[in-house]
Parts: C-alpha cells; structure tokens; sequence
C-alpha cells in the first residue's frame, strides 16, 4: 500500500507543475500583449497636440515679488520661467500610451512636459511653505489650492493645505481635499488620504 504521504507529495508536485504552466502561460501572453502594443505604439503616426490640456500658471494671482527678502525669490523666478513653457500633468499615463495617443515623434515633448509639471507641483508646495512660514495664510492657500486643481500628487501639498485650513477654522474644506485626491492617477493617493483621514480625525 503506498503512504498517504507520498500520495499526497505527489499530488502537490502535479498540482504544482500544472499552476506553475499556467502562471507562465499567463506571463507568456503578457508579455506577448506588451510586445505587440509597444510595437503598434511605435507605428503610431505624429498627431497634433497643439490643443491639449497644457497647464496656465497663474502667477498674476501669486504674490510674486510682494514680500522681497523672505528667501523664495527663486522660486518666484523659477515659477515665472515656467509659466512661460508647456506644462501637462501625465501621471500614471506609461510611454507607451502616449506613443500610442500621440505617436513616438511627440513622446520626447511630451516627455518634457511631464518632468515641468513634477517640478511645478515641486515649486509650489515649496513657495506656499515659505509664504505659510512667514504667516502669509491666504497666499498658501491659494498657491496650494491651485496645486490640488492640477492634481498634483505630492502628499505635502494636501497636508499643508489641511494644516492651514484648521488654522482658519474650515476643517470641512478638508473633506473636498479627500475627494480631490480620489480623483489622482497616482500612486500616492492612498498615502495623501490616509494623511488627510488622519488630520481630519
């Protein structure tokens, strides 16, 4: 009579082959899918992108040069550099969508624009810390809520802006940031609702 044991370490090791071939079918065809969309991507004729969603700084709304010697000049001038250059939030969106959408002879533009837009949401939270530290309450907030309307998905940006919207006594405008951060395509939404969840308790 054959062990029990042995009967089922056979079973196990057939159960196991036969999971082992599914899951490399699986990635077999996943791979072969990635392949095959990268390679449609890259036969992906220019399209015109002249009239996308491109972000307007409004830096005749910041107070720009209003507070001389409070150690964010640069910013302010780094802020104005880019208000002059095409900037779009494309976060979460891989390469190869953007070759397929757009065609690969737009990828390194929009490449471009993409990396303005990290170092615009990078600059504003930055500037509205300063403002914030020199209790210029109103201009954070502003510079911050502009942040959250172009999605931006650096965590601070929110919490700062919840940090000053107790300050004023408008702890339910922290309710809306939540649901603003539902809305990003980002892999810190979870982190920037937790934090908010946590400020708001």
């Amino acid at each position: 009579m054959v062990p029990v044991v042995l009967i089922t370490f056979i079973l196990f090791l057939a159960y196991y082959a036969y999971r082992r071939k599914q899951i490399d079918k699986v990635n077999t065809q996943k791979e072969s899918d990635f392949w095959q969309r990268e390679n449609d991507a890259n036969s992906t004729r220019k399209q015109d992108i002249t009239n996308l969603d491109y972000i307007q700084i409004p830096v005749d709304t910041f107070p720009i040069g209003a507070y001389p010697n409070e150690g964010y000049e640069e910013t302010e001038q780094q802020l104005l550099a880019l208000s002059e250059q095409k900037i779009l939030n494309l976060t979460g969106i891989s390469n190869t969508d953007l070759k397929l959408q757009y065609g690969v002879s737009n990828l390194a533009i929009l490449s471009d624009c993409d990396e303005r837009f990290t170092t615009l949401v990078r600059l504003l939270t930055d500037y509205a810390k300063g403002l914030a530290e020199h209790a210029h309450i109103d201009d954070a907030i502003r510079v911050l809520e502009f942040g959250v309307s172009i999605k931006s998905d650096v965590t601070e940006n929110y919490t700062l802006l919840a940090g000053l919207y107790q300050e004023k006594g408008e702890t339910a405008k922290i309710s809306d940031l939540i649901e603003s951060a539902d809305s990003l395509n980002s892999l810190s939404k979870d982190t920037i609702r937790k934090k908010l969840r946590e400020i708001l308790s």
